[in-house]
């Protein structure tokens, strides 16, 4: 079963080109055979809409990361590759307050 505030590891399509890359995704929602969700990155915070993971090591992932909020990606279950872990509560209250997940 997938959960709200999982983390998948999934393919994940490139916008400017062809093909995809297999990364890590913060699951917002489940329906049916489709999930909302969000872009995770090791890459530093680079604009207002990337919330930095503070429990990185609690939640499953191997370096620090940061969540991409302000683009949304629906994704087909199939991509789905691998559960990574969950989203620790506290990282999750703080991504609600700061960029109004709900």
């Amino acid at each position: 079963m997938i959960s709200r505030f999982e983390i998948w590891l999934a393919e994940v399509s490139f916008s400017e080109i062809e093909g995809y890359k297999d990364r890590p995704i913060l699951i917002l929602n489940h329906i049916k055979k489709e999930v909302l969700c969000l872009r995770m990155t090791s890459k530093a915070p680079q604009t207002t809409g990337d919330f930095e993971v503070t429990k990185w090591k609690e939640a499953g992932l191997q370096k620090p990361t940061v969540v991409n909020t302000t683009i949304r990606l629906k994704l087909n279950e199939d991509k789905l590759i691998k559960r990574i872990g969950v989203l620790h509560n506290d990282d999750v209250l703080l991504l609600k307050i700061r960029h109004h997940i709900i």
